[in-house]
């Protein structure tokens, strides 16, 4: 009896450490990007550039993961950049960016890669259905 009871609790840690593994993390990381994404794109329509840059740096790798939030990422941050007059580094950026992400993902090498990469993949897909993505002009 205390052997399957130890079998049960092990399973339930189990199935609870891959939901969070898989699902509450990934959805906290983009909900913490969507939520800077809008504060830079605020900061950037209130006339400060500078600051919307450091801000957007902070999410910058977390925000490369989701090819959509990387976009709007490096549309604000070449925005930024020149309007800092800082020309070259507004097209280094978007050099740097077009290699990166204009042909998709790149394939997974292995196993592991895949799995990794499952719950960004889904995440991906329902931001790809939404179309609230903000605007800064």
């Amino acid at each position: 009896m205390g052997r399957r009871f130890a079998i049960r609790y092990g399973l339930i840690w189990l199935t609870g450490a891959l939901v969070v593994g898989f699902i509450a993390v990934p959805s906290l990381r983009v909900h913490k990007v969507q939520v800077e994404l809008d504060k830079a794109d605020s900061l950037l329509r209130a006339g400060r550039p500078g600051e919307t840059l450091a801000r957007l740096e902070r999410v910058e790798r977390w925000a490369a993961l989701y090819p959509r939030l990387a976009h709007r990422l490096d549309g604000s941050a070449i925005r930024c950049q020149a309007r800092l007059h800082d020309i070259a580094a507004a097209r280094s950026r978007a050099k740097a960016f077009l290699e990166r992400f204009g042909n998709g993902r790149r394939p997974t090498r292995s196993l592991w890669e895949s799995l990794q990469a499952l719950p960004d993949s889904i995440i991906n897909a329902r931001l790809e259905g939404s179309d609230d993505s903000a605007r800064v002009t």
